[in-house]
């Protein structure tokens, strides 16, 4: 049996910190509770010091450190995700985006090889987008929704393909929404030139997801009020958010979240191959992309694309702006796992869920990451947080 005893915790438990222990047994959370006197072995002190807190789910991840899930690298993907870990996410779904169909299946199939349990499925961003909102989704690969290019991508994705981004409003999509829908994959409006009614309409269809919200839209006017609006006031729809504040002001970031709910909220990173490293020359999707003071733009510079944001950057932002820790957490670990439908598994501090979780200090930096009770990161350096017996 393997164990783990996790001591003095700051932890956080849905819309609240407490103080106590966690009890880890064979990869799942066994028991909670203020003081366990039980005789578990190895023993993490924490000395009332450190925030633990639910692994961090990223929906949305393009890739980090020069490498992008696009490329189709074993080496690379595990590099991805090894880096996505060290910043607190223990659960990320490989997001792939535009390019030829016979490059993003090579992509999805090195993802697919890879088995590695932090990884959730693939989220396909195209190819059926609108060219008017394309962002930096590159033209020439995107195509008119088919419903048999779908099933091509669905079947050989081998039921791995998680969200499929879209333009709902192109003739075709409604056919895919449905058949999407039918396969239990997630469509989600993504790089759409949808108007107000022609969003509406979408979500009566099924659409209950929207991609970066904000971002590769319509934009928001009075008169005028396009995708953005109908995602405001439908409240099943979820939304992501890119909270770096350069994708959206923050001031807009608060607005969405009195409106939605953080039950309705996502942060994602979105972030791209220049995730983790210094400013520069990049490429997304065969595009050069330039990084300046951290912000990613097409070398055109009209467009951004994507970002070099973390989840846990995203959530000490959050905190800087005046949102709860606990409710910052929430957006980036319950509401992205109720989306994937994991809840059960996923997304909080519960008994009997799976013992991913992060431990991050007084500046909310991440510390150390647990998946399903494994430490695949660890810098608690100080030698009374060392892993070991009881002390």
């Amino acid at each position: 049996m393997n164990s783990l005893l996790i001591k003095q915790g700051k932890i956080i438990v849905h819309d609240s910190i407490i103080e106590g222990d966690i009890v880890i047994i064979n990869g799942k959370i066994s028991r909670i509770a203020a003081t366990i006197d039980a005789k578990v072995q190895p023993t993490l002190f924490l000395g009332g010091k450190f925030y633990v807190s639910p692994g961090l789910i990223d929906l949305h991840t393009h890739g980090a450190l020069g490498y992008d899930f696009l490329d189709a690298s074993l080496e690379g993907n595990r590099k991805i995700i090894d880096f996505c870990s060290s910043h607190g996410t223990t659960y990320l779904l490989a997001t792939i985006g535009t390019a030829s169909i016979e490059r993003m299946l090579q992509a999805a199939e090195a993802i697919i090889a890879l088995k590695d349990d932090r990884i959730g499925g693939i989220y396909f961003e195209g190819p059926f987008l609108s060219p008017e909102r394309k962002g930096a989704q590159p033209e020439q690969w995107l195509v008119a929704p088919s419903i048999d290019r779908y099933r091509e991508l669905y079947a050989k994705t081998k039921g791995h393909m998680r969200i499929l981004a879209l333009a709902p409003e192109l003739p075709g999509a409604k056919e895919i929404i449905r058949q999407a829908l039918s396969d239990n994959v997630i469509p989600a409006l993504a790089h759409s030139n949808a108007s107000y009614e022609e969003a509406m309409e979408a979500i009566d269809q099924g659409i209950k997801h929207f991609t970066h919200l904000y971002n590769g839209m319509r934009v928001f006017h009075h008169r005028d009020p396009g995708a953005v609006a109908a995602a405001l006031l439908r409240q099943e729809v979820t939304v992501e958010l890119i909270a770096d504040g350069i994708h959206i002001h923050p001031a807009v970031l608060k607005t969405v979240i009195k409106l939605k709910g953080i039950e309705n909220i996502c942060l994602i990173t979105d972030s791209i191959s220049a995730a983790g490293m210094k400013d520069g020359s990049y490429f997304f999707s065969g595009q050069e992309i330039i990084v300046e003071r951290g912000i990613a733009r097409l070398a055109t510079g009209d467009s951004l694309a994507g970002s070099t944001l973390t989840l846990d950057k995203a959530i000490r932002n959050l905190v800087e702006w005046g949102v709860s820790l606990p409710h910052a957490i929430k957006m980036a670990s319950s509401t992205p796992a109720r989306v994937l439908g994991i809840q059960h598994n996923k997304g909080s501090i519960t008994p009997g869920k799976d013992a991913d979780l992060v431990i991050f200090d007084r500046d909310l930096k991440v510390r150390a990451v647990l998946v399903r009770g494994r430490l695949v990161y660890n810098e608690l350096e100080e030698a009374s947080l060392a892993l070991g017996g009881n002390q």
